[in-house]
């Protein structure tokens, strides 16, 4: 039996950059490689492949844990309220960040909002 009941995954919007570059250079077969030039050519189907790969990570992470009787907490960072990114890898990022917190929250028993200090709960 497992003596910890409760995890913190601090934080996921990082795991999502983690996993993102690691899909695009085994994509472009670049280890270690300039990613950048890959984004940059990187078409909407290639886009949506990698979001989707990131998407099951994370689905299988909650599906797991919902088949126990642990917790976890997930810290993300709110990426919806600021300006359109200038670059092309940052609008992807900012997307798959967007992605990846719906799916989060769709599945969460609770989510809060958290700013300055202060939490709202918003589900």
């Amino acid at each position: 039996m497992n003596d910890y009941q409760k995890y913190l995954l601090d934080d996921a919007t990082m795991m999502t950059t983690n996993l993102f570059f690691d899909l695009v250079a085994k994509m472009y077969n670049d280890f270690p490689g300039n990613v950048d030039e890959d984004i940059e050519q990187m078409n909407k189907d290639e886009i949506e492949s990698i979001q989707t790969t990131i998407l099951q990570e994370f689905s299988k992470v909650v599906d797991s844990l919902q088949r126990t009787d642990q917790e976890m907490t997930i810290v993300t960072n709110e990426v919806g309220l600021g300006l359109v990114p200038a670059s092309k890898e940052s609008r992807i990022l900012r997307d798959t960040y967007g992605l990846v917190n719906q799916l989060l929250a769709k599945k969460a028993d609770d989510v809060y909002f958290v700013i300055s200090g202060l939490s709202q709960k918003i589900k």
